[in-house]
């Protein structure tokens, strides 16, 4: 992993690996509770080893990454920070892959960067914006506020797991020791509080190129059927994967089949010349 220090100040991890081809790179951008480490735990050693490109880092606030004392760690801020990696690296084609609000800044990305876009992956990203987004991430800060992420861990996983992944790790949560507050200023509930002010009012109509909309059928805390069908619905070329036994992280929890998907999706943008 490699530190990329960006004009604005912020330095950030990076794991980059070039396609072995002209094929496109997958740029991984994270939710505010996730790092490079998730999708490197898995996903991304498939795709590259099937010759695919793969970019993936700690935003500001996530993993080693440093930042300016005036950071946001809001939407603006972070796609900013990706267009300046995209070009640092000199990253041709990717497809930016955004898992939770990740997805909302991939979007936006895509839009920004539509010429060398070919197509966009949202993995439970789709929410309609309301009482029910608001009452989430206020939740969450709240929760962090009392017992830092461990009790948001807690309170959460029964409904963004399925019931056989939450025997897998009862043992990583609900421990006897007392919960620890999380200090306002810590770099993680900075993202919690800029994942707030989120705009969730994105105009998906917008996106042009062919998107690919992974759904996993167990995470019951953000998806509403409803919602997500309605959305896609205003989007112009748009698929959907669902996985019927995974959650909310389901690259985690199934990165074989979560990898397969990708690549295909991939191979159907380069055969239909997107």
């Amino acid at each position: 992993m490699n530190l990329l220090k960006l004009e604005t100040g912020a330095e950030l991890p990076i794991v980059y690996h070039r396609p072995s081809g002209r094929q496109p790179t997958f740029l991984f951008v994270n939710s505010s509770g996730a790092s490079s480490e998730s999708w490197e735990g898995g996903i991304a050693p498939l795709l590259r080893a099937g010759g695919w490109g793969t970019l993936s880092l700690d935003l500001r606030g996530q993993g080693a990454s440093r930042y300016p004392q005036g950071s946001t760690f809001e939407t603006e801020e972070i796609v900013s920070d990706l267009e300046r990696v995209l070009q640092e690296l000199e990253v041709g084609d990717c497809i930016p892959v955004g898992l939770s609000v990740g997805g909302l800044r991939a979007a936006e990305l895509a839009l920004r960067r539509y010429q060398s876009t070919p197509g966009l992956v949202l993995i439970n990203v789709l929410r309609q914006k309301g009482p029910l987004i608001d009452w989430l991430c206020e939740l969450e800060t709240r929760l962090m506020a009392i017992g830092g992420t461990q009790l948001v861990h807690d309170a959460f996983r029964p409904t963004t797991v399925s019931p056989m992944r939450l025997g897998q790790i009862r043992a990583t949560h609900l421990h006897d020791e007392p919960y620890v507050p999380m200090e306002t200023d810590h770099p993680r509930r900075r993202l919690a509080e800029g994942a707030k002010r989120a705009d969730w009012g994105f105009d998906w109509s917008r996106l042009t190129m062919p998107v690919l909309v992974m759904t996993g059928m167990h995470d019951r805390l953000f998806r509403v059927e409803e919602h997500v069908d309605a959305l896609m619905a205003t989007m112009r070329d748009v698929r959907e994967v669902r996985f019927d036994h995974e959650g909310h992280a389901l690259h985690t929890e199934n990165p074989d089949c979560a990898a397969q998907v990708l690549a295909t999706f991939a191979e159907t943008l380069a055969s239909s010349g997107s």
